[in-house]
């Protein structure tokens, strides 16, 4: 039974290879791709988007921004939400109907303070 396994293993990473080596996979023109940046790399200034999971609601409702949070390169997601850093730090716009949520397991603002979380200085509801 032992040597039906091993020989069974043998035979998929053989057609794994033999797969690997045959397949055409897509690649993107390079004018359609762009580094990754972090909103931590964000210039004074400037405005960025950033994914709704970037941003954490503590139980007093204070937003906090993950750290290290990729920016996206499409402002156009309707799960996005702009950042623009300011000398006072980041400031976040919402739009009107736009809702952030409080999760149950996110706890006080004191766990965040000095973590790999942002307190968001201000936030500005959009039309």
């Amino acid at each position: 039974m032992l040597f039906v396994i091993r020989c069974a293993s043998v035979l998929a990473m053989f057609f794994a290879l033999v797969l690997h080596a045959h397949a055409q996979w897509a690649k993107l023109p390079p004018e359609h791709i762009e580094d990754a940046r972090s909103t931590t790399s964000m210039e004074i200034g400037e405005t960025a988007y950033i994914q709704l999971s970037c941003a954490l609601v503590s139980k007093e409702g204070e937003v906090f921004l993950v750290d290290g949070c990729i920016i996206e390169s499409n402002k156009m997601s309707i799960i996005s939400l702009k950042v623009v850093r300011q000398s006072d730090g980041y400031h976040l716009y919402l739009k009107k109907d736009q809702r952030l949520t409080r999760l149950p397991y996110i706890p006080s603002s004191e766990v965040f303070r000095g973590q790999s979380y942002t307190p968001v200085k201000e936030i500005h509801i959009e039309p």
